[in-house]
């Protein structure tokens, strides 16, 4: 697939500033650019690499020569890039600007993956060469025992894109909208039926004192479940849950429980759900909350560098202080990630700031340690040029391991009234068909005046893996957790034909959602539709290690336009979503990820959440996950977005606080697909203060409106970008952005839109003031 163009309706005049761009290397064959023929040879103008042969691990193809790069300067990279047969497991062409005198890693200004396609894919990179770096070029590896492609090559000086600015006192825009989207519809969830009759929890023997809290209660609930008693009652107390069990609710039906404003302590030695909630009607969980036991085992530490070096034999270590502890309290210590921490806001978010991790899946790649003092542990492991002394991190000592709260195949299901202290593994997690359920009041945010509480969940906070959709979140708080606020999607996959009526499966993450009778849409490898729909009549495991399954379908199945299909589960649909007054901040990741359709986020505050406020996207990996069937008929209203993204998460090079696009083969990815996975999405009467880079980035998109909001900044930014608080657009048509306000203080010098042009259509960009 090549670029593909697009004619550009002009609403505006263009920055030449942008649109011009002076050519330094055009093509391989440029005087500029030096080919190793040890491993390349030119077909025309495409150049062949083969490193069968290649006695390295890696081998440096292509390089531009020293001195093309200039100290300063802002470069953009076009090229094409294929080959013969996808790796499922590595990226394969390694695009490097790096000092080509020391050929240093740790010189690198970019560094890219990319697993290209049998066809050509167009890809685009932006960097810049910083003053008094005068030997950087820019170089593309390849590993050993690799074929490919490479097409059309060309470097630009400059910014390889169009631009519109707003003007001062820019005449309002009066012309026509796309139809606007009507988001979620209002709905209910219903509550236990009233009357009936009342368990007390302390009948069967609870107390601040039992030893087995989760075995007594699971006594309770079923004995609730037999008589069909409409609550159970907890006496407010403080419970310290050590059994290895799961408070259970299962196929309960007009049922609450109601915990009083208890606390639930928790401490366990093997994976289990705090709470599992299953199968259940009309239920409802209240009044209650739990935490972790951190006098026995902290979730996470605040670390300080305090040496680096190589200890007899070269081995490379790291030394961390422990600095709220005199003596930390396990010597077992995990130390899964660690990301870097800032005092002032007491959170991850850090410009320039890095994660790094270690033993992430508990016993895997688990570094050497040794403690130097009762609160100082040296850490051995390869590649930690990155810390300095005096750097502070935040550690995580669990990361997936175990659930606060499990929800599967619930009806009308409420949480209310609930605090998440803290806990193992994601504050909540919605899974199966669930549908109309909703959480009022529910809150995941450290206990006050505890100083060691630098962790609540130690993933997302809240992680829907599939749903029917129905759900409503209103007056809720996330904050401090280990990865992403709110995280909805379904469960996607990616496969190949490999016979009339089946189809092999990579990477199947979601396995566990994909059953004989489940309807599978088949989509192709660009999101477009094939038209068809088949039923599974038959699932074979093929390699456990790599994920792969064999699909056997009901019908004949088409052929596909790339390499294979992504595949949607039309049994899932999570829809009619409606989140309003929610105060997301402080996070490690997003504010909130929207992989669905028909939804409402009206008058939330996303502040600090460190790598982005919003992600409305889909995509698939071959070493990840593949999630998403497509965004659209979506409405953002009355938000405040402050200062968000601090971390700088990016796409194609962009930080931004808004992100509309795919990911495809790796996240994030280069990859754009011309179809419209995500469109009639509205956003309008937001406020967003002190951005990072781009507001938004809007890309395989059409019908998006972008209208009535506030762009001002304050805050300067240690690394001014040319694109903060503007816009990007690229692979999209009829795009809306008219009648904001941007109030740039001299901070956002191009408050505007950045564009690709022959890869949008139908751009408007109207009535934008500059006060």
């Amino acid at each position: 697939m090549k670029f593909i163009i697009f004619a550009l309706v002009w609403f505006a005049a263009v920055n030449s500033a942008f649109s011009e761009n002076s050519a330094v290397c055009d093509g391989l064959k440029s005087a500029g650019v030096s080919i190793n023929e040890e491993v390349a040879a030119f077909e025309g103008n495409d150049l062949q690499v083969d490193t069968t042969k290649a006695q390295r691990s890696w081998t440096r193809a292509v390089s531009t020569h020293r001195g093309i790069l200039k100290p300063g300067k802002f470069y953009t990279l076009f090229v094409e890039l294929k080959q013969p047969e996808v790796d499922g497991q590595k990226a394969l062409f390694n695009i490097i600007v790096r000092d080509c005198v020391s050929m240093d890693p740790k010189t690198d200004l970019l560094h890219r993956g990319i697993i290209a396609t049998k066809n050509y894919v167009g890809y685009k990179f932006q960097f810049s060469i910083p003053e008094g770096l005068e030997n950087h070029s820019l170089q593309i590896h390849l590993p050993r025992n690799f074929r490919g492609t490479i097409g059309s090559f060309k470097l630009v000086e400059g910014y390889g894109e169009d631009f519109i600015a707003a003007e001062k006192k820019a005449p309002a825009y009066e012309g026509p909208l796309p139809n606007a989207p009507s988001g979620a519809e209002e709905f209910d969830v219903l509550l236990p039926e009233s009357g009936g009759l009342v368990v007390d929890a302390a009948d069967f023997g609870l107390s601040e004192n039992s030893e087995n809290v989760a075995e007594i209660l699971n006594a309770a609930i079923e004995h609730c479940k037999k008589v069909g008693a409409r609550k159970l009652s907890v006496p407010k107390g403080t419970y310290y849950v050590k059994d290895l069990a799961s408070i259970n609710f299962f196929g309960l039906k007009n049922f609450e429980f109601d915990g009083n404003g208890s606390t639930f302590v928790f401490f366990k030695q093997k994976p289990f759900v705090n709470f599992d909630v299953k199968n259940c009607e009309r239920v409802k969980l209240c009044n209650f909350n739990f935490d972790w036991d951190w006098e026995r085992d902290p979730l996470g530490s605040l670390l300080k560098v305090v040496g680096t070096g190589r200890e007899d034999g070269g081995k490379e270590y790291v030394d961390f202080e422990f600095y709220q502890y005199k003596e930390f309290p396990r010597k077992d210590v995990r130390i899964a990630v660690v990301s870097s921490y800032d005092p002032k806001t007491k959170s991850v978010g850090v410009e320039g700031g890095f994660d790094r991790q270690f033993e992430f899946f508990k016993g895997k790649n688990k570094p050497e340690t040794k403690w130097l003092t009762p609160n100082t542990l040296r850490v051995f492991s390869p590649n930690l040029f990155a810390f300095k002394e005096g750097m502070l991190f935040r550690a995580h000592h669990y990361y997936y391991d175990m659930v606060g709260i499990r929800m599967r195949s619930n009806e009308h299901l409420t949480l209310q009234n609930i605090n998440i202290f803290s806990c193992v593994g994601h504050g909540l997690a919605v899974s199966g068909t669930q549908k109309y359920w909703q959480f009022v009041n529910v809150n995941i945010r450290p206990p006050k005046g505890k100083k060691r509480r630098v962790i609540t969940c130690t993933a997302d906070h809240c992680h829907i893996s599939s749903s029917c959709g129905f759900f409503k979140m209103v007056d809720c708080e996330f904050t401090r957790g280990g990865d992403d606020c709110l995280n909805i999607h379904d469960g996607a996959g990616f496969a190949l034909k490999t016979g009339a009526r089946t189809l092999k499966a990579l990477n199947m993450a979601y396995i566990h959602d994909y059953a004989k009778g489940d309807e599978i849409e088949l989509r192709h490898g660009d999101y477009s539709p094939t038209g068809v729909t088949a039923k599974i009549v038959g699932v074979k495991l093929l390699d456990k290690a790599k994920r792969e399954y064999e699909f056997v379908f009901d019908r004949d199945l088409p052929e596909p336009a790339q390499e294979g299909f992504i595949m949607f589960n039309r049994r899932f649909d999570s829809r009619n979503i409606i989140l309003r007054g929610c105060y997301f901040h402080h996070c490690k990741a997003r504010g909130m990820l929207l992989l669905g359709r028909d939804i409402l986020v009206e008058n939330c505050r996303f502040v600090a959440t460190g790598k982005g406020a919003m992600n409305i996207e889909s995509g698939y990996t071959f070493n990840l996950w593949s999630e998403g069937y497509g965004a659209y008929n979506i409405i953002v209203r009355g938000c405040l977005f402050d200062a968000v993204n601090p971390r700088g998460m990016q796409h194609d090079g962009k930080p931004h606080d808004i992100y509309i696009g795919v990911y495809m083969m790796t996240d994030p990815s280069y990859m754009r697909t011309d179809y419209p996975l995500f469109h009639d999405i509205l956003i309008e009467n937001n406020t967003f203060k002190n951005t990072y880079g781009l507001a938004a980035f809007i890309s395989s998109a059409k019908n998006v409106v972008v209208k009535n909001n506030t762009f001002e900044n304050t805050l300067p930014r240690e690394k001014p970008l040319y694109c903060r608080s503007a816009f990007w657009v690229a692979h999209a048509s009829d795009i809306f952005i008219v009648n904001n306000v941007f109030k740039p203080n001299g901070l956002a010098p191009n408050a505007g839109v950045f564009f690709d042009s022959e890869s949008v259509k139908n751009l408007t960009f109207k009535g934008n003031s500059i006060e």
